[in-house]
């Protein structure tokens, strides 16, 4: 009796679906990849808009991410005006290249198009479209905290939980996005018919645990005369996907899917890694701190409080003994940089193109400074005076006391996003613009500037942290080089591609070593004394690969460092041995921070905080 209630109830679901979608056809465009910013990639979005344009059957458009190539000068304002061109309504979600190289923190993206997500419905399908990052920061794609809650209340929110509902994306929902199986488990319950995305610039079929996936072309011409795009076409039974050429009238089928009842098990669970917090040997956990939102950035630590930003734009100050809320100041777009704090004051650069001077003990605002951009970089006290760059491609000297400018240059080609090494009387500092600038600290003056990288602004020294000692200046930048250049004058005294270094560079306790994470597996320590290269040691530490640029810290003879996929390493400074390793997150964890009780707090992506008391016996 029980299994023919059962046949009779799936029947009723798929004549309840069919009845749902057996309106008038759908007919869509599909956009993905446009890569506004270099040449050619404007005239291919220009020409597939009016490609489209002279079809008289197309509904919608869809645009599944990688607008720009970088979220810098125009791009997406090129891309808005390009688009706006279309003469049916199109929905648009941002890709890796828009919130990872992105000078303004991810919000021009929002204040373009009002949203970097969407939810609409036609002929009784859903489309629900957002991104998954990595926002501000080289990782696996991330489905932030704050989206997994959105998600979860516009599914809730459905009237007709049966109603068939297909997801754009811009990654593959796989292990290239770290928390894939939190957005499994939330769609599992419902209609999923397919999930199209790009990322991948070519038309391919993927399976996601059961839900099929569609990646598309890109709109770029490449090494062609024309570029082109997808058009779906949907009836009361299939999806058909066709590969469309601009300027040619002929449609290539290239991929079909059924329509229907899809419903996955609701008693499958896609299940999260083991996370090694709780009765772990190597250390104690003394408190846990959620945030709610993305932490892209390391925490600072100071007069028992811990104080960090997240996208939301708050500044959040926690106890270091309990992890209990203390003060909470709120800005007005992501912070996704690191406070600094001098003395009774705590420095917060924003998104909002805001500088922010609080008070440490209760939060309050003592005053604040706006600069003619995003602000994407961590501010250095010295002093008395803060040094800071910004998006605007300026670098200024700020008194803290006042808030007022001491000086500025304005020399920078591209937006500024390291965070400044103050060494030998020079401000130093890398930018999207291939070079690395020392600045006289008293007056802001140009002392030198190294530009020897490979060309490409994607390989500009811009995220690296510079690290200063034994009268050099060490770098390592995504031409997979590391260098050492002259402080005083800005030549360069060695330099080498031997192993692939990217962006996470730290310094040894006793500053003799250096220690570059590369991006496979190697952990290696270098010699800052040497004026050659001289490494001390390799360390096969077989993490995989790994573009995380949170760097190695090392404390009591011991380094720590973390991954993008969420471990937290314990190495022997002595000869780079692995001493333990643990995981701790789903997802990207920051440079962790060491304290003088032999904490470690560590911060990432899932918005958590956490304070570990690690057992040195």
């Amino acid at each position: 009796m029980e299994k023919f209630k059962n046949i009779i109830i799936t029947i009723l679901l798929i004549f309840i679906v069919t009845l749902t979608v057996n309106g008038n056809d759908i007919k869509f465009a599909w956009f993905t990849d446009t890569h506004i910013g270099p040449s050619g990639a404007a005239h291919d979005l220009t020409i597939a808009v009016k490609d489209v344009n002279s079809l008289s059957d197309i509904d919608f458009v869809v645009i599944s991410g990688d607008i720009s190539e970088m979220d810098i000068d125009n791009n997406l304002d090129t891309a808005r005006v390009i688009l706006d061109e279309l003469n049916v309504k199109y929905h648009i979600i941002p890709g890796n290249h828009d919130t990872k190289w992105s000078a303004t923190g991810c919000t021009k993206f929002k204040k373009i198009w009002e949203k970097d997500k969407f939810n609409f419905e036609n002929q009784g399908f859903r489309f629900i479209g957002f991104h998954q990052g990595p926002v501000m920061r080289m990782a696996p794609g991330f489905i932030s905290p704050e989206d997994l809650r959105w998600l979860k209340l516009e599914l809730k929110n459905l009237n007709d939980k049966s109603q068939p509902i297909i997801f754009i994306t811009h990654y593959p929902i796989n292990e290239s996005v770290s928390n894939y199986f939190q957005f499994l488990n939330i769609v599992k319950e419902y209609n999923v018919q397919f999930i199209l995305h790009g990322h991948g610039h070519g038309n391919r079929k993927y399976d996601f645990n059961g839900i099929p996936g569609v990646m598309s072309r890109s709109t770029l011409s490449k090494s062609e005369k024309y570029g082109g795009y997808n058009i779906v076409k949907i009836d009361s039974d299939s999806a058909k996907f066709y590969n469309k050429i601009v300027n040619n009238d002929r449609l290539k089928k290239w991929h079909s899917l059924p329509v229907g009842n899809k419903h996955l098990d609701k008693k499958i669970q896609f299940t999260k890694p083991d996370l090694s917090i709780d009765n772990n040997a190597n250390f104690n956990k003394k408190w846990i701190y959620d945030s709610k939102y993305l932490v892209a950035a390391p925490v600072k630590v100071d007069n028992n409080m811990v104080i960090f930003g997240n996208s939301s734009g708050d500044v959040t100050a926690i106890s270091l003994l309990d992890g209990k809320l203390v003060w909470q100041f709120h800005t007005n777009a992501g912070i996704y940089t690191t406070p600094d704090i001098y003395r009774n004051s705590v420095i917060v650069t924003s998104a909002d193109s805001y500088i922010y001077c609080l008070n440490i003990q209760n939060g309050e605002l003592n005053w604040k400074y706006k600069t003619d951009a995003a602000i994407v970089t961590s501010p250095v006290v010295f002093k008395n005076t803060i040094f800071v760059g910004g998006s605007d491609k300026k670098f200024r000297a700020i008194n803290l006391s006042e808030g007022k400018l001491k000086w500025e240059y304005s020399g920078v080609k591209g937006f500024i996003e390291s965070t400044p090494l103050l060494y030998k009387d020079k401000v130093i500092f890398g930018a999207w613009d291939e070079t690395i600038y020392a600045l006289n600290i008293s007056d802001g003056k140009l002392v030198w500037k190294w530009s020897e990288g490979i060309k490409g602004q994607l390989f500009s020294p811009a995220v690296c942290n510079p690290i200063g000692t034994y009268n050099k200046v060490f770098i390592v930048a995504p031409d997979r080089f590391t260098t050492a250049i002259n402080v005083n004058n800005g030549e360069t005294i060695w330099r080498t591609n031997s192993f692939t270094g990217r962006e996470s560079i730290g310094l040894s306790e006793k500053s003799r070593k250096i220690y570059i994470k590369t991006m496979q597996d190697t952990l290696i320590a270098v010699s800052t004394i040497s004026n050659n290269l001289k490494i001390k040691w390799k360390s096969d530490l077989k993490y995989g690969y790994d573009i995380n640029p949170s760097y190695a810290v090392e404390q009591n003879g011991k380094i720590y460092f973390t991954t993008q996929k969420g471990f937290l390493y314990s190495v022997s400074s002595e000869n780079g041995e692995l001493i333990w390793k643990e995981k701790i997150s789903v997802g990207l964890l920051n440079t962790p921070v060491t304290t003088e009780q032999g904490d470690i707090i560590l911060s990432g992506f899932d918005g958590k905080i956490i304070c570990l008391n690690i057992n040195t016996k």
